[in-house]
C-alpha cells in the first residue's frame, strides 16, 4: 500500500499559462526582430562617432531590446511551466527584474522626451514587474 502525497508544486499541464506564454513569446520574438533592425543601423554609426547626438536614442533602443529579450524569455518560461504544471516560480526572477528595470528606464527616458503619460505608465508597470520578482527564485 503506497501513501504517496502529491506534490502541490506539480500537477497536470496548465493550458492557460501555456497559452499566455506562447503569446508573450511571439510578442517578444517580434519585438526582438523589430528592435534588431534599428540597432543594426544605429549602433555602428554611434561607435564611429557620426551620430554622437543620438546616444540617448541608442540607450532607448537598447533598453527596448533588453525588454524584448526578457519578454521572449518570460514567454518561453511560461510555456515550460505550463507544460510541467508548475504553480509557483513560473518565470525566473532575473528575467522579471530585467523586464521591469528596462521598462522603468525607458519610462524615465519617455519622461525626458515629454511623454508624461507613457513614461509614468512604463515606470509603474516596470515597478510592478520588479515587485513581482521579489517573491520569486533568482534563476
Amino acid at each position: 500500500m503506497s501513501t504517496r502525497v502529491a506534490d502541490p508544486q506539480k500537477s497536470s499541464s496548465r493550458p492557460a499559462i501555456t497559452l499566455l506564454g506562447a503569446i508573450l513569446a511571439i510578442l517578444g520574438a517580434a519585438a526582438v526582430l523589430r528592435i534588431s533592425t534599428m540597432l543594426a543601423f544605429l549602433l555602428p554609426r554611434l561607435a564611429e562617432g557620426e551620430l554622437t547626438f543620438f546616444s540617448h536614442q541608442a540607450l532607448f533602443q537598447a533598453m527596448w531590446a533588453v525588454f524584448a529579450v526578457s519578454l521572449l524569455i518570460a514567454g518561453v518560461s511560461l510555456i515550460v511551466s505550463g507544460v510541467r504544471g508548475k504553480r509557483r516560480d513560473l518565470v525566473p526572477g532575473l528575467t522579471l527584474y530585467f523586464l521591469g528595470a528596462s521598462l522603468a528606464i525607458n519610462g524615465l527616458l519617455l519622461l525626458t522626451y515629454g511623454h508624461l503619460l507613457y513614461g509614468a505608465l512604463a515606470i509603474a508597470i516596470g515597478a510592478v514587474a520588479i515587485l513581482v520578482e521579489w517573491g520569486t527564485e533568482v534563476v
